[in-house]
């Protein structure tokens, strides 16, 4: 008896443990799903310190529907969900085939950023091109969606995206029972800055001068530039890029 009641309490912790690495895998994959393979196996190994976090040189990107405010209020609040769950699909499929995490998608906005190479240092060239290499492929996913959009009798959308590179945090970030795993500093409010140009020059996408040097020269050739530009939040006026032309 006391051999059956041994067995008993190993099957049950053979039970808890299985439910737990199952529960965990669950919560990894989908993790995955927005943040690099190198992201999610530091999480994995608990490598994602809690108490401070790491700070690097890295290529930001943020997306917004133009408009969005003003074609929301012109649909039913279900519409509205549709809308973005399509947009946020097809834009998540896009980003998974790069090297990119997303760090969050904020009302009608993503926010991502490249993740470097595992090497001691950044290789800011590469990580500025994959940048804009994915944002051509959004902007090219887009007309697709929003055929599909319109066979839903859902209106099309437009979308900005700034692309900026510069210091930044990246980390376990927040109280202790609500951490989040996110980039924060100013490189995020200049990049989001360089999106809100988009509009104002008429253009899908504005980079900054570094984030156009790094290119090679057929995708350099996809932008135009618009000189200096004083953007909000920023001290000295900005050298930017907009295109695609």
């Amino acid at each position: 008896a006391e051999t059956w009641g041994l067995w008993a309490a190993i099957i049950h912790q053979l039970n808890s443990f299985s439910k737990i690495l199952g529960e965990r895998a669950r919560l990894l994959k989908t993790f995955s799903k927005f943040v690099t393979a190198d992201v999610a196996e530091q999480a994995l190994h608990q490598e994602l310190k809690t108490n401070l976090g790491v700070e690097k040189d890295l290529t930001v990107i943020i997306t917004d529907i133009r408009n969005f405010t003003a074609l929301s209020e012109k649909l039913r609040p279900n519409d509205v969900v549709t809308l973005l769950n399509e947009y946020f699909t097809a834009m998540l499929d896009v980003i998974s085939s790069y090297q990119i995490s997303i760090d969050k998608f904020i009302g009608d906005g993503i926010l991502a950023y490249v993740e470097p190479e595992a090497t001691d240092k950044s290789e800011a060239n590469t990580e500025n091109q994959l940048a804009v290499e994915a944002s051509l492929a959004m902007i090219n996913r887009l007309d697709e969606l929003n055929l599909k959009l319109i066979k839903m009798q859902l209106p099309s959308v437009k979308i900005g995206i700034g692309i900026y590179r510069g210091p930044l945090v990246i980390g376990l970030i927040g109280a202790e029972a609500k951490l989040q795993h996110t980039i924060i500093g100013d490189t995020v409010n200049k990049t989001s800055r360089l999106e809100g140009l988009c509009k104002e020059l008429g253009v899908q996408m504005v980079i900054s001068q570094q984030v156009w040097q790094s290119l090679a020269s057929g995708k350099k050739d996809l932008f135009r530039s618009y000189g200096k530009q004083t953007v909000k939040g920023i001290t000295e006026p900005v050298d930017v890029f907009g295109g695609p032309i």
